[in-house]
């Protein structure tokens, strides 16, 4: 696994948030937990987090695929936001092969 030494343990990161039944059997099934674990983790490296994430199951009807959308609330000003959302990016593509980079897509809510 790509990137995970520099990280804390993913299976504790996952545990700290609730989760849904949908979005947790949907994790086992494409064995998505320690991804979701390290895009948390990342999510809290690069931004100032409010509160925990909320993780839901979507579906894109286009293409019949579902996949996970991670909403986190930030503090800071819109430009921060836009470099730390870059460095999140990069950070992620890094340490997450395709096509699991493209099950978990994050969703940045700026706090006024």
């Amino acid at each position: 696994m790509k990137g995970l030494a520099m990280m804390t343990d993913p299976s504790t990161t996952v545990v700290d948030i609730q989760l849904t039944d949908d979005v947790l059997e949907f994790c086992r099934r494409n064995a998505l937990l320690d991804h979701l674990s390290r895009a948390i983790e990342l999510a809290r490296q690069h931004f100032s987090v409010v509160g925990d994430p909320v993780v839901r199951l979507e579906q894109d009807p286009e293409v019949d695929e579902r996949y996970l959308v991670m909403e986190i609330r930030v503090k800071g000003q819109e430009d921060e936001s836009i470099r730390a959302h870059r460095a999140y990016n990069r950070a992620w593509t890094r340490s997450t092969d395709w096509p699991d980079v493209s099950r978990i897509s994050l969703v940045v809510d700026l706090e006024d």
